[in-house]
């Protein structure tokens, strides 16, 4: 029964109890991952428990990125201001 490739694709969980009437799953402990997963998805797992952290480094990122941004458009606006003064 091993060998069959459905009944083995329903095998999720910890433990595994098979009997005449088929295959019943249980999760008794927590998650975790065995096998490499991508950077993206980590950050999206690393998260998922912990919203106020995600919620504080994205206001960090948004108020550093603000601040660039008034930077670049401050020079931008003084060249300007230079190249009217020149004419």
């Amino acid at each position: 029964r091993m060998r069959d490739s459905e009944l083995v694709d329903s095998f999720k969980g910890d433990l595994i109890k098979m009997d005449t009437k088929g295959v019943t799953s249980f999760a008794v402990g927590p998650q975790f991952t065995v096998y490499s997963i991508p950077f993206w998805q980590r950050l999206r797992w690393y998260f998922a428990d912990r919203p106020l952290l995600l919620i504080a480094l994205l206001v960090v990122g948004v108020a550093l990125l603000s601040m660039l941004l008034v930077w670049l458009l401050q020079r931008i606006a003084a060249a300007r201001v230079q190249d009217a003064r020149a004419d």
